[in-house]
């Protein structure tokens, strides 16, 4: 066991919600003092009695954790003898100091004696709570470990690299991490300390980066071209230095990634950061955030890419450029809908028309190549994070009743008070005279594919589906609140639910409390806060995956997916389901929306998620 590991945080806060109503008696406490902690706090008022009681309870919870760390440790003692000499005293002073930022619940209160002169107050928690919070630790590190492995073979490798680095955070918590084993996607046993740090290390050695060439004629503006294991990442996070500083976070997208370069330095290479502790995206988890606050962060070297040349491709490399920037994900859909090559002349000449206004930030005299529903979305794109174009030369064309669907045409979006860019795919879609009635962001590749892989379901039900998540995921970036009222049903059922922080000082003691609060709202709520969310945010981006659907029937679907919600001040991943009535595509509703941070053994379904049986 190695002894840094012990510089921990096993942070006990004594619950700010403490239950005041006495579960035992003084007489039960007194029988059975050998499963409960108990302290005692004598005060001139009630507030000073329950203080100096908190105290004590704390006091005997970091003797206990300290002489458990100290029985793990013993075994380890003849391997580093000399090693424990230096830093034993050193690591159990730093545990005993941060206890009081540890999450316990279930400290409850008792008046022993309640003044007016005197007062004795009795706060007490059961040993078994106690001994559960290591327990609860390394539940917690595996459910991580499962979400890592899964978008890892999802290819989403920021998802993966931020959950193995956060579980290898807390594992470096546990008093014996070499005891904890855990059983991978192949079934293969792993013992967490050895593989963790291991599997991020292969991860970001998995990961390669190419120039794809510029796409502005000044070339300050350039592609990235990224692979995980030769296949086209479904997303990624990194910096890169341009030859004086280093870059503003990027996210990457099906393997796209950008650039952007001072005008007239000539840079012949760049150096890429790929980014796994995700320190700003903290605040989604307040225990692993106060736990890398007094944490020493870990280091992995194949993080560090450089030497990257910036030069022009020749044939081999435009050809594999062409295979990373041409999925055939969407293949199965675009067959069914195909159209014919002659007849995509007027659409790909609008598209150009209007790609050009946007490289060139002028509106020109393009208004009339949309309706005035498109030309107001276009609009609010445009304003949606300084839109630049990627690329134009990889343009699918589908039709689909009266509609022409142009995809495929990446864009980076950038934003004033934020630092980060992303990259995002838009879909152009042209009603029947021609005109360009709306634009969305695409969905990523990998969830098309879940999609598709439906092979009982019609063909028209995939773009049917496809198209209104799309159309969803874009309502939240343009924060289109119109849209958004228009496809619930009045009576809808929303479930909504939000992790929470609470923290309480009493007597420099932190007591925090994590928890996740689920609120039924009706349709006039969720509505009244998602208009308050969106006008305090820059930006809103949903990223989508883990999609599985059930279909009941025509048109009716269950749709649930894991969704990664980033925006300018809040972020946070969870579990959303909707059950929508697609029957006229052109009007779907949505009778169900429920949202979860995780899977819940207290919901009635094997996966803990809520699905179309819970309703």
């Amino acid at each position: 066991m190695r002894f840094a590991a012990l510089r921990i945080l096993l942070l006990i806060s004594l619950s700010a919600c403490c239950i005041s109503m006495q579960a035992q008696t003084w007489n039960d406490l007194q029988k059975n003092k050998s499963e409960w902690i108990i302290g005692h706090g004598y005060g001139s008022s009630s507030r000073e009695a329950d203080q100096n009681a908190l105290k004590d309870v704390a006091s005997q919870i970091r003797v206990k954790v300290s002489s458990e760390i100290m029985l793990k440790s013993g075994s380890t003692k003849s391997q580093v003898r000399n090693r424990i000499k230096e830093t034993l005293t050193d690591s159990l002073e730093s545990i005993i100091s941060t206890y009081s930022s540890v999450t316990l619940n279930n400290c409850q209160r008792m008046i022993i004696e309640n003044g007016p002169k005197r007062y004795h107050i009795v706060r007490y928690i059961s040993i078994e709570d106690v001994n559960n919070v290591f327990q609860e630790r390394e539940e917690k590190i595996k459910y991580m470990l499962k979400v890592a492995e899964q978008a890892e073979r999802e290819l989403k490798i920021d998802a993966a690299l931020k959950n193995f680095y956060w579980a290898q955070i807390l594992i470096n918590t546990l008093p014996s991490p070499s005891n904890v084993t855990y059983y991978d996607y192949e079934g293969n046993k792993q013992i967490i300390s050895v593989w963790v740090p291991g599997k991020i290390s292969s991860i970001l050695d998995g990961l390669d980066f190419e120039f794809g060439g510029y796409t502005s004629e000044d070339h300050t503006l350039g592609k990235l071209l990224i692979t995980y294991d030769g296949k086209p990442v479904s997303a990624v996070d990194y910096v890169y230095m341009d030859g004086i500083s280093w870059s503003t976070m990027t996210s990457a997208k099906d393997g796209l990634g950008v650039l952007e370069l001072r005008k007239d330095v000539d840079v012949p290479s760049i150096s890429i950061t790929v980014e796994y502790q995700y320190n700003n995206e903290l605040h989604q988890d307040p225990e692993i955030e106060n736990i890398i606050a007094i944490m020493d962060p870990v280091t992995f070297n194949e993080a560090y890419k450089t030497g990257i040349p910036l030069k022009e491709k020749g044939s081999s490399g435009k050809k594999r450029a062409q295979q990373i920037q041409g999925p055939e994900e969407d293949e199965a859909v675009y067959s069914f809908a195909s159209i014919d090559t002659h007849e995509t002349a007027s659409y790909e000449e609008s598209i150009h028309k209007i790609l050009d206004a946007v490289s060139h930030k002028s509106s020109g005299d393009i208004s009339g190549l949309f309706t005035p529903e498109g030309y107001d979305t276009y609009r609010k794109l445009l304003l949606y994070g300084n839109a630049r174009v990627l690329d134009d030369s990889h343009l699918k064309f589908m039709k689909f009743n009266e509609e022409v669907y142009c995809r495929s045409v990446p864009m980076d979006f950038a934003f004033q008070t934020n630092d980060k860019h992303f990259v995002e795919d838009i879909v152009f879609i042209f009603d029947s005279t021609g005109k360009v009635s709306g634009l969305t962001f695409a969905l990523e590749d990998k969830t098309v594919q879940d999609i598709n892989a439906m092979t009982m379901w019609k063909d028209e039900h995939k773009i049917i589906l496809i198209q209104f998540l799309e159309s969803y995921k874009t309502a939240f970036a343009l924060k289109n609140i119109d849209y958004l009222e228009s496809i619930f049903s009045e009576d809808a059922l929303i479930i909504t639910g939000r992790v929470v922080q609470k923290t309480v000082i009493e007597n420099q003691i932190t007591l925090q409390k994590q928890y996740v609060e689920y609120n039924r709202q009706s349709k006039a709520e969720y509505m009244s806060n998602l208009r308050r969310s969106f006008n305090s945010k820059e930006y809103i981006n949903l990223k989508f995956s883990n999609t599985t659907i059930g279909s009941w029937r025509d048109g009716l679907f269950g749709v649930s997916l894991k969704q990664d919600y980033y925006s300018s001040n809040y972020g946070d991943c969870g579990y959303l389901f909707l059950y929508v009535d697609l029957r006229d595509y052109r009007k779907p509703i949505i009778h169900v929306r429920t949202w979860q941070p995780e899977p819940n053994k207290d919901i009635d379904s094997l996966s803990g998620l809520y699905e179309p049986g819970n309703f």
